[in-house]
């Protein structure tokens, strides 16, 4: 799992039983992805379809999943 703080939420990746990837800001789902990647670039560019998100003037997250947090599951 990934995860990113913003001030306007936290961005999760996690992985779902058919191996893609489901972004999450907070507790709202907002898309399954072939890979964590993807997902990533997607919060980057504000493309998630969370208006929330999407429409800040001020929001950055990077595209590199290196500047995320990573949660290894045992």
């Amino acid at each position: 799992m990934y995860s990113y703080e913003t001030i306007y939420g936290v961005f999760s990746i996690v992985e779902d039983p058919r191996g893609w990837y489901a972004l999450f800001l907070n507790e709202e789902k907002l898309g399954s992805y072939p890979s964590p990647r993807s997902a990533a670039e997607t919060v980057s560019s504000q493309s998630t379809g969370s208006a929330a998100w999407d429409l800040q003037q001020d929001a950055f997250v990077p595209p590199d999943l290196s500047e995320w947090s990573k949660t290894y599951s045992r």
